[in-house]
């Protein structure tokens, strides 16, 4: 495989020693080993620092005071001495042929896509089962490069997830790395800002096994479930910063933003009405008719939001099929 192909893996990690072998060992194993590993320990106070050392010749350890996800994966960019970057949670691993499609992807299309993704599978107690079909994403086999990867990530949920991505490293320090003021979504984000007029590339098969087998609630995150106020007021604040990137979205995707700025004040609103906050909860139902004036109107007349985000996503599905036509990464000019 060549140079410009191979791949660092880093994984960061909080008290999951009982967990962080399985993981280390499902990159050891690949049928195509990356060549760096890199674990960064993010202040774990268990005995994490001694299941690594079992794997010290084949591993390196990194250990940092409490920081967060965003910040551990950081660190592990900022040690890579690759070209691609792959990132595995502590608690999920790695199929086994994983990061041999991955390599093989990144060769036949040139390395032009900033990110290479594919599907997960997801633990039992989240319904289990293939993420992309869950979501009825359909990329071609055995792989599916786009110029724009706007119309995927900004769909109602974005197939990408982080621990079956392989990101090139360039394009991972020209947005800055994972954003570190976010505690929440600061994976979604990061694949806005790479595919939102940028290349990007499904390649098929499942990439990652997500389990649910930490079960003592310790995160790398701070614990804000979907629909809480924590990530609800993230939600809000990611679509705003989407949103002024204007220049770079057509105007059906400015549409579509808007509306997910639109959706996200909504469901907040409903949060705090709901929890008795009500003067917040309408000035969060006046900001969502500010964002997208048309929703409100669907909303006056029908009652529900049921069929309106359908009527954006229909022209933004168009670009899904067309392929990227160079053979270079498409330099991030824009950010």
């Amino acid at each position: 495989m060549l140079k410009q192909c191979e791949i660092t893996v880093v994984i960061p990690t909080y008290n999951r020693a009982k967990l962080i072998g399985r993981a280390i060992k499902s990159v050891l194993d690949q049928t195509m080993p990356p060549a760096q590993v890199i674990v960064v320990d993010d202040g774990s106070t268990d005995n994490t620092s001694e299941v690594c050392q079992v794997y010290a010749q084949s591993v390196q350890y990194i250990w940092q005071r409490n920081s967060g996800a965003a910040a551990a994966r950081n660190a592990g960019i900022r040690l890579s001495k690759h070209p691609w970057i792959a990132f595995l949670d502590s608690d999920d691993y790695f199929t086994p042929s994983h990061l041999e499609r991955m390599m093989t992807a990144i060769c036949e299309t040139g390395g032009e896509a900033a990110f290479y993704f594919s599907d997960v599978q997801w633990p039992g107690p989240d319904g289990g089962g293939s993420h992309w079909e869950g979501i009825g994403f359909k990329p071609r086999r055995p792989w599916h490069l786009i110029n724009d990867a706007s119309s995927w990530v900004l769909l109602k949920c974005q197939p990408t997830i982080l621990p079956s991505s392989v990101i090139n490293k360039r394009a991972l320090e020209a947005v800055g790395g994972l954003d570190e003021s976010r505690r929440v979504g600061e994976d979604s984000y990061l694949f806005c800002q790479l595919g939102i007029g940028g290349v990007a590339c499904a390649v098929s098969g499942t990439g990652c096994v997500v389990t649910a087998d930490d079960t003592s609630n310790v995160r790398l995150t701070v614990n804000n479930p979907l629909g809480s106020e924590k990530y609800l007021s993230e939600a809000c604040e990611r679509w705003r910063d989407v949103l002024s990137w204007k220049g770079r979205l057509p105007a059906h995707f400015c549409r579509l933003v808007a509306f997910k700025l639109a959706g996200a004040h909504l469901s907040s609103g409903k949060a705090l009405w709901r929890a008795g906050s009500r003067l917040r909860a309408i000035s969060h139902f006046v900001l969502a008719a500010k964002a997208d004036p048309k929703l409100a109107a669907w909303l006056a007349r029908y009652r529900s939001s049921k069929g309106y985000e359908e009527t954006l996503q229909s022209p933004c599905s168009e670009t899904i099929e067309r392929p990227a036509t160079k053979r270079s990464l498409r330099p991030l000019l824009y950010l």
